[in-house]
């Protein structure tokens, strides 16, 4: 009988499958269930006789970790099937009785096998890989040690790499996209301002040398080395640009833009788009006019010099990130009008010691005030909806 795999030639615990060989287009799927399944596994793949063979075959009853005969009724009359179950039972291996079809076992199968748990396949419609997924739970006997990539070593696999998906999902929900959007956008505001000779001596004096090879590659017909040439010149001629970029710069939607430590934005500016100031160290005080109705995202995020803020009477919320790591703010007065107090809003704010929340305020989202250790106590409206780590243990929350 051929089948998609060689029977099992080693050291390891393998499965012993005794079958007639009239029965092998039923015997057939069987084995190779078993095979999909991880198994290792030994079967007779011809007829042969002669007392070598039978020797053959008696080494590897011997030497199988598990036993298994698929009973049928050519089964039950060949004596040679007989004879190894016989021998399975001598050497005291872990029997698991298959059945094939019904059949009533003569008293010498019947003495051997009566007693050891079976089962059937027409139990499983049929299906051998059904039958071969249940083994470990229906016997007592240890299959799994047969296994050419043990069960318990498979789950290990399938949760770690679980665990790697789950990572990298939480990992790209992390990323906060509108910063990035608002990165490129910066990029082409900074191309768009620059001086025609930050662009023209950078491509006169740099990008038509390297543009040579990639003439010479042209010519060549070579694909993906003039790809990466254009891309090199690309880079080289842009990347003085990128790097000669307005510094300490502040922008708004409306496009006002101006380079000081002490900085008030317009009054008539209706919002100032997220991430406008991140990061400019040296911000040292801000005021946002009444005219302004909306904040973005981590506006002032990381300006490590933001002393002093003064917050339209106008706005609603205060978004996420909005004064993320502000570390010299020290005193925050939240205007009568502001609804709600976004996620992160004054995380890390590691000095700031008082905040004024006004009776307008009616949700304080997570962690808009971690880690903030001086903070040792704040008052806030009774009816307010207070996230469980809006503040740290170390502030006193008084309702009032």
């Amino acid at each position: 009988m051929e089948t998609s795999f060689q029977p099992y030639e080693g050291t390891e615990s393998y499965i012993f499958v005794s079958y007639a060989h009239k029965d092998s287009e039923q015997v057939r799927p069987l084995l190779e269930a078993l095979n999909r399944a991880g198994y290792r596994v030994w079967y007779d793949k011809g007829i042969k006789t002669g007392s070598k063979w039978r020797d053959y075959i008696a080494d590897h009853i011997e030497n199988c970790y598990v036993f298994i005969p698929l009973l049928s009724h050519t089964f039950v009359e060949r004596s040679e099937c007989q004879d190894e179950v016989d021998h399975a039972k001598r050497k005291g291996k872990s029997i698991i009785p298959i059945y094939l079809e019904d059949v009533t076992l003569i008293s010498g199968l019947e003495m051997g096998l009566g007693s050891i748990q079976s089962c059937k396949l027409s139990d499983y419609q049929g299906n051998a890989d059904k039958l071969v997924e249940s083994l470990p739970r229906i016997t007592n006997v240890d299959v799994e040690a047969t296994r050419r990539t043990k069960l318990s070593d498979i789950r290990r696999i399938e949760q770690y790499l679980s665990d790697i998906a789950s990572r990298i999902e939480q990992y790209f929900n992390n990323i906060d996209w509108e910063h990035y959007i608002n990165e490129i956008g910066q990029f082409i505001k900074n191309i768009h301002n620059a001086d025609w000779r930050d662009i023209l001596i950078p491509i006169i004096f740099v990008g038509v040398p390297s543009a040579l090879p990639f003439v010479s590659m042209f010519f060549a017909q070579n694909m993906y080395t003039t790809a990466f040439f254009v891309f090199l010149v690309i880079l080289v001629c842009f990347f003085p640009v990128w790097l000669s970029r307005p510094k300490g710069k502040i922008f708004v939607r409306i496009g006002r833009e101006k380079e000081t430590a002490s900085f008030n934005i317009q009054n008539g500016c209706k919002s100032v788009e997220s991430y406008a100031c991140a990061g400019h160290t040296e911000l040292k005080s801000v005021v946002i006019p009444d005219s302004v109705t909306q904040i973005g995202n981590g506006v002032f995020q990381k300006c490590s010099g933001l002393s002093y803020v003064g917050i339209s009477k106008n706005i609603k919320k205060i978004s996420k990130q909005t004064f993320y790591a502000c570390a010299s703010l020290t005193k925050v007065t939240i205007p009568e009008g502001v609804e709600e107090i976004g996620v992160s809003a004054f995380s890390f704010c590691e000095n700031l010691n008082s905040v004024s929340i006004p009776d307008s305020v009616k949700q304080i989202d997570n962690n808009a005030f971690h880690n903030c250790p001086n903070l040792r106590s704040t008052s806030v409206p009774a009816h307010a909806d207070i996230s469980p780590t809006a503040f740290d243990s170390t502030t006193q929350v008084i309702r009032r």
